[in-house]
């Protein structure tokens, strides 16, 4: 109740502090000259299309935050966890390897990893959903803006945005020529180049761009078994697009894109002495090594292709978007990553999926205004796994599971959202959706404990399914099938007012919803093949957005309060064959309530500000794990950058920049809180980066050096007990300090 109450006094006293300050922005205004006014710089004006609408970031009633592909060009950030520290309550670490975020907003997320796990963060690229849980996490390159919203978000981006929805927005071709090459170099051998060129095909019909990328770094971990770096890097990627304007009426937008990233198959250390193991642990579990006796290896691929058509009919948009979509996975990995011949695991997955959308929308001036669509959406997924314990693990005979299934969801949207302007300063948006639903799954277990089965299944180039195994005592424990077809409504209500052009105020009520799923993960019975039922969450938010001193200042705050029922958690139960397994289950509800800040300054004419900070509270109020409080939700995290540009004698422009973070403690397992499981999650810790740049005068060449983790902080970013919350336990840590310098030529 204390954290409550001190939430909603600083949201309040936020607002406050803006009502007092609602005339300044006039009365600045008249003091300061018409010249200095057209002179002085003021922040860019961020255009999105969040609301499927172009329009300000600064003038959508929802808690939006979009960051610039320049902003991120300028930083050298190619990766989303970096890309997002100054947006409130979010992160996308990647403690599973590189290429594999895991999204969180406002503390709702998935700790399942599974490869039929649906993730309550929708994450779409062009404004396409992409469905596989690794399909997301390609690197940034040559992109317009990111778009965050935080929120339910079920009405215009549908099923899976319980968290919130991300949509990452490529830079688009245009008739104009123009391109750009970067080289970098960095710690550990790290290389990268990426670079596009666009322009004309065809004059005023035609045009394309094409993007690269590719970074090759060596790994922070090595391992000592076979002196390998353990988490090394290898990724490439390219995107063609085509842009035809066959009419003014018409244009289409032809894009196909592939990726490819090669690593480990898991980011864990092992931390503490395992007894199942021969009593081994690592003589220093802070040092940055492994002895693994598996040659951990990871291989994703995701390819698709997409068409966007845009038809103006009159004053009316008529949209279509049509997309496929297909994402690989390949790895092999030490389930208990020592020397001791204890687990190995294999996985070989393919997703793929279809999707098309049609929209239209009414025009942006009238009184009235309105948006229907249709969504339909459908996905196979192969997947094949296994994973043993040997003969080392202290078992007499070595035993094997692996689990080969199909799985499809195909699902069929409807939607609408429309505003009303009752006055010249009010205005009710509301947004309904209906979702219908199914999902197919056909598995087969087999599972051995104590024969002599043949073939080094492990070997990633011997085996295409694990259920192909043979040997003396194989047993296969059959089929199961199963189908389920669910039906959901989600809609949102928001009513905004507009106090002046500078300042508006709003309220937000939104329902959103998370598929159903069936629970598909390695076990030793069929009983695990489950089916867990959708969840909800309903959404209540006020907010304010606002402009201040004739541009210079934006600033954003908002409290939420959300209700959570039939939350989606992975919960460790016993089968009644006695074994200990990880299931997914909705044995948990929860309640959670938080306030956010958001400011941006060109507070002189060289220095640029950015500031971000929120509080979050949470608990589960079930019978399950009552009382404790969501994962990878900290409770205070606040942000802040600074770059100031320097005056040369020479021509062109210096900036220095910099920025740090702070977050307080961090769980990341729902059911060992307490204090006696301290080890086992992360404290508070703050992380600072620096960067310096100089800029010719023409703006057509830029050289940047840039220092990550500046004081080498050391973190951990997730921890995983097997053993019912004792130690040892298994953990991932956060990049060390990395140096680099980037070099970039514009034409």
């Amino acid at each position: 109740m204390h954290s409550t109450n001190r939430i909603t006094r600083s949201i309040w006293l936020a607002t406050a502090l803006a009502g007092t300050w609602h005339s300044l922005p006039a009365l600045a205004q008249e003091q300061t000259p018409a010249a200095e006014q057209d002179t002085a710089p003021t922040l860019k004006s961020v255009t999105v299309t969040a609301q499927r609408r172009e329009e300000s970031v600064q003038d959508i009633a929802n808690a939006v935050s979009a960051v610039s592909g320049e902003s991120l060009g300028q930083t050298g950030t190619d990766y989303i966890g970096k890309a997002i520290q100054f947006v409130p309550n979010a992160q996308a670490n990647n403690p599973d390897g590189d290429a594999r975020p895991r999204w969180y907003i406002r503390g709702v997320g998935t700790g399942d990893q599974g490869a039929a796990t649906v993730f309550p963060v929708g994450v779409y690229v062009d404004d396409v959903y992409l469905n596989a849980p690794l399909a997301g996490g390609d690197p940034l390159f040559d992109l317009d803006r990111i778009e965050i919203l935080r929120g339910p978000q079920g009405t215009l981006y549908g099923k899976n945005t319980t968290g919130g929805a991300v949509n990452i927005l490529t830079k688009k071709p245009t008739f104009e020529n123009d391109g750009y090459a970067t080289l970098g170099y960095g710690s550990k051998n790290e290389k990268i180049v990426n670079g596009a060129l666009g322009g004309t095909l065809v004059e005023d019909r035609l045009a394309a761009r094409v993007s690269l990328y590719s970074k090759e770094r060596d790994g922070f971990i090595k391992n000592v078994y076979d002196d390998k770096d353990y988490d090394r890097v290898d990724n490439k990627a390219v995107r063609l697009q085509f842009l035809a304007k066959f009419n003014p009426d018409l244009t289409a937008l032809w894009s196909l894109h592939d990726s490819q990233a090669r690593g480990t198959a898991a980011g864990l250390l092992p931390v503490g002495r395992f007894p199942w193991l021969g009593g081994y642990s690592r003589s220093n579990p802070d040092r940055r090594y492994i002895d693994s006796n598996v040659d951990n290896k990871s291989k994703i691929e995701h390819a698709g292709t997409s068409l966007t058509l845009n038809y103006d009919l009159g004053d009316y948009r008529l949209t279509s978007i049509s997309a496929y979509d297909e994402t690989k996975q390949r790895a092999i990995g030490d389930d208990d990553l020592s020397p001791v011949e204890s687990g190995r695991s294999y996985t070989n997955n393919r997703w793929r999926q279809y999707s098309q959308e049609f929209r239209i929308a009414s025009p942006t001036s009238e009184t009235l205004r309105w948006i229907l669509g249709t969504h339909v959406f459908h996905e196979d997924l192969q997947s094949a796994g296994a994973t043993s314990a040997l003969p080392d693990a202290g078992a007499s005979e070595a035993s094997y599971t692996g689990t080969s299934f199909d799985h499809k969801n195909t699902s069929y949207a409807l939607f609408g959202n429309l505003a009303y302007d009752f006055t010249d300063q009010f205005t009710v948006t509301g947004g309904l959706r209906w979702t219908r639903e199914k999902k197919d799954i056909d598995l087969d277990l087999v599972q051995t404990t104590g024969s002599n089965f043949s073939g080094d299944w492990w070997d990633a180039g011997s085996l295409q399914n694990p259920v192909d195994v043979t040997g003396a005592g194989i047993t296969t424990n059959g089929n199961a099938r199963r189908n389920k077809t669910w039906s959901a409504v989600t809609y949102d209500l928001t009513p905004e007012y507009r106090i002046n052009d500078n300042l508006r105020v709003y309220a937000r009520y939104a329902k959103g919803f998370r598929s159903g799923a069936f629970n598909t993960g390695l076990s030793s019975s069929l009983e695990q093949l489950s089916t867990v039922q959708p969840e909800t969450l309903n959404s209540y938010e006020l907010g304010l957005k606002s402009e201040w001193l004739n541009g210079r200042v934006h600033a954003n705050a908002n409290v939420f309060y959300y209700d959570y029922k039939d939350m989606q958690v992975s919960a460790t139960t016993t089968t009644t064959s006695g074994s200990l397994v990880s299931l997914l289950t909705n044995g948990a509800e929860g309640k959670a309530r938080g306030a956010e800040f958001e400011l941006e300054a060109q507070a002189t004419d060289n220095l640029h500000l950015q500031l971000a900070a929120s509080l979050f509270s949470s608990e589960f109020t079930g019978d399950l794990w009552k009382g404790n409080s969501f994962i990878r939700a900290p409770r205070h995290t606040y942000a802040l950058g600074a770059d100031y540009r320097f005056a040369l004698d020479i021509p062109g422009s210096l900036v220095l920049g910099g920025d740090l973070r702070y977050q307080s403690k961090e769980y990341f397992i729902s059911a060992y809180q307490q204090s006696q499981w301290t080890w086992l999650n992360q404290g508070g810790y703050t992380v600072s980066n620096a960067h310096l740049s100089y800029t010719t005068a023409d703006e057509k060449y830029n050289i940047t050096g840039f220092v990550n983790n500046l004081t080498d902080k050391h973190y951990q970013t997730h921890g995983l007990s097997l053993n019912r919350g004792s130690a040892p336990y298994w953990a991932a840590f956060g990049d060390p300090r990395t140096a680099g310098v980037t070099v970039t030529a514009k034409f």
